[in-house]
């Protein structure tokens, strides 16, 4: 399992929909970080 910051990294450039295998199975970014700060918040914020 990726740590936080590792996680944040991944979410800046992966986005939430980003799939990871974990030991219960794939799992999106935004399962693993749910309420994580990236380019997809900027652009809700921008609007």
């Amino acid at each position: 399992m990726p740590c936080g910051r590792c996680r944040q990294l991944l979410q800046e450039h992966g986005g939430s929909k980003l799939q990871l295998a974990t030991d219960d199975g794939i799992k999106t970014l935004a399962e693993l970080l749910p309420w994580a700060f990236g380019p997809e918040e900027m652009e809700k914020r921008l609007d």
